[in-house]
């Protein structure tokens, strides 16, 4: 059964602090509604037949660091459209772990929230003082025991590749995350965003950006991990929509998401033809059609790769049958 997300960009809204990495305007290509209640309406009346549930989703700045009386006006609208309209089935929203309190949860039991989205960037406070988040690691500790206390479900926002990230603190991030038991994760590799002050340190040399295949190989050990542990990734990489002349530099691809699975299928396929599993230089695989292009890569990437590095010839049929 197809979801739908009606989103509602709130850019910057009472965020208390404004990372250097962050422009929410491009990002979301949106800056604040003026109606918000005529926006979802819309978006709900041309909402495709092929969706028969849908989420009201409160995306952009800090939601719950906004005064009451603004986040009562959102849910107000968002409780009167999920009463009007019984494919609603949910409210979502993203904030900062910091503005995550006992209060604030009492508010979002009363509109029924039932997905709230942390923007934890990292689990290194290093990192999170260099990238000016205003927040420590404890923050987002506390956050999802009090969330997760309440069964609301949880989706952790991931940057990789932000000023003093490692390897190793990427990792250490990636695993800390596995360990706080998310419903879901989103993986952004950091980009320089026109505007931001991280633009200003990359000009001047203070920051350098991953690369697009660091970034893929990152991307590709996180989803390993998350998979592991049976934690739903919901995205990875910035959405193609977003305006490519204001990214000034880093792992920006249109296909980033795609680009990961396609190397999670060469991983998988590695992996087979060093078991032995590759009779006479050749290897057969049988994969559900929908999946062929990410198995044989771009450009046939997948298989030069593994027939450079193995000398091995590649064979991947698609099959209907196969679920």
């Amino acid at each position: 059964m197809k979801q739908a997300i009606l989103p509602l960009f709130l850019p910057h809204a009472a965020c208390p602090h404004r990372c250097i990495f962050c422009n929410q305007e491009i990002i979301s290509r949106s800056h604040l509604p003026q109606h918000p209640e005529r926006q979802l309406r819309n978006a709900l009346q041309n909402l495709p037949e092929c969706y028969f549930q849908a989420e009201i989703a409160f995306f952009g700045g800090s939601f719950t660091a906004l005064p009451e009386p603004i986040i009562r006006y959102y849910l107000d609208i968002a409780r009167q459209l999920r009463q009007e309209d019984s494919r609603i089935i949910g409210i979502r929203l993203s904030t900062r772990p910091d503005c995550i309190s006992p209060p604030i949860l009492a508010l979002l039991r009363e509109y029924e929230v039932t997905t709230v989205e942390l923007g934890v960037q990292s689990m290194c406070d290093q990192v999170l003082e260099a990238s000016e988040r205003g927040h420590r690691v404890e923050h987002t500790i506390r956050a999802m025991q009090w969330l997760k206390q309440e069964s609301v479900q949880t989706v952790l926002q991931f940057m990789p590749g932000l000023p003093k990230d490692t390897k190793q603190t990427i990792w250490q991030t990636g695993r800390a995350i596995a360990d706080l038991k998310p419903d879901a994760v989103r993986i952004y590799p950091c980009v320089v965003l026109a505007g931001t002050r991280l633009e200003q340190m990359y000009r001047e040399g203070i920051y350098r950006p991953l690369d697009l295949d660091q970034a893929v190989e990152i991307s590709t050990d996180l989803s390993e991990l998350f998979q592991e542990r049976n934690i739903q990734i919901l995205r990875i990489g910035l959405h193609s929509d977003i305006d490519s002349g204001q990214i000034i530099a880093g792992p920006f691809h249109p296909a980033f998401g795609e680009l990961v699975r396609q190397r999670l299928c060469r991983r998988k396929m590695e992996k087979t033809v060093t078991a032995g599993k590759a009779a006479n230089g050749e290897l057969q695989i049988f994969v559900p059609v929908r999946e062929l292009s990410q198995w044989i890569g771009q450009k046939k990437e997948n298989l030069l790769y593994l027939e450079k590095k193995y000398g091995i010839r590649v064979r991947i049929k698609g099959e209907t049958q196969i679920p």
